[in-house]
């Protein structure tokens, strides 16, 4: 159902469905929201600005995550090359005292 179509029933229920629903883009709840506001006598748009808020806050949430996971996985890369380096050093300080 598209927000046009949500929007315009006369179901509250069903209208309050539409908005809870997680599924919902916060483009779509910000589509609803305009056109509700149009309409004369609804009064549900702080339920509208509410969801929109929860659902940025998810996609955010995940976001964050996926950014952390990352940033986990840098960090062991970085220890790795650190210790690629040192190893390095290890064989050339060895190699240099090691010359016949």
């Amino acid at each position: 159902m598209s927000p046009r179509e949500a929007a315009e029933l006369d179901n509250a229920l069903k209208k309050r469905e539409w908005i809870l629903d997680s599924t919902r883009t916060p483009r779509e709840l910000l589509e609803f929201e305009a056109i509700s506001r149009q309409q004369l006598g609804w009064t549900g748009a702080d339920l509208v600005a509410k969801a929109l808020t929860v659902r940025i806050s998810e996609i955010a949430d995940a976001s964050s995550l996926r950014l952390e996971r990352h940033t986990v996985k840098l960090v062991y890369l970085t220890y790795a090359l650190a210790a690629l380096t040192l190893a390095l050093l290890v064989v050339e300080v060895a190699h240099y005292f090691c010359k016949p």
